[in-house]
């Protein structure tokens, strides 16, 4: 499971609650939503790869620890890539980060199953493994449902991430082309980092 926090595990309503209640906390999580992750794993005996920014701004063990008395009652098994530990260090779609840890982690590790919980549609290819949470509440039981459905789809094929053009990179969107002009992005080096599209 590919793990995001806001928007999944803290909510709109939940900030709203914590306003009420005379106080609020950054780093809160509403306790129904963990219970409802909980039910998830449980329920799938799946491993947690968290994919949230929050990896950005805190180690694993930090996290895991903060999770834990949150009352998660398993444990985060690694981070996706950070933008530094991908394609030369330019931030990718969070689909292609799914991808690049598919790649290399879940390789070594035999994955074949997997969803994404998460409340942005930036998934490229794996939009079919996200269960896709709002903003306003997070992680609902009828998202518990939908994520043990979704884990028994198997994982899309991998897809080009990037077309060298010169010296500008254009993201290659596989639904739709390439992406406007306008999206693209000039580098001085980009050796490093071209997969042409198959």
């Amino acid at each position: 499971m590919f793990l995001d926090i806001d928007g999944v595990l803290n909510s709109d309503a939940w900030d709203r609650h914590q306003r009420s209640q005379g106080g609020w906390c950054a780093d809160s999580l509403d306790p129904a939503t963990v219970i409802n992750l909980n039910r998830i794993v449980e329920r799938t005996a799946t491993h947690v790869v968290l994919s949230s920014t929050w990896r950005l701004m805190h180690d694993l063990t930090w996290m895991n620890d903060h999770l834990r008395g949150c009352g998660f009652d398993a444990s985060l098994i690694g981070f996706t890539p950070k933008g530094q530990d991908t394609e030369g260090g330019y931030a990718l779609p969070r689909g292609w980060e799914i991808q690049r840890w598919l790649e290399t982690e879940g390789a070594r590790l035999g994955v074949e199953r997997c969803v994404i919980l998460d409340d942005n549609r930036d998934m490229r290819h794996l939009d079919p493994l996200l269960v896709c949470t709002p903003m306003s509440h997070g992680l609902s039981a009828d998202h518990v449902e939908e994520a043990v459905a979704r884990i028994e789809q198997p994982i899309p094929a991998p897809q080009p991430m990037y077309h060298d053009v010169g010296k500008t990179f254009r993201w290659y969107d596989v639904t739709s082309g390439w992406l406007p002009e306008a999206e693209a992005e000039t580098v001085i080096d980009t050796t490093a980092l071209v997969q042409q599209p198959r």
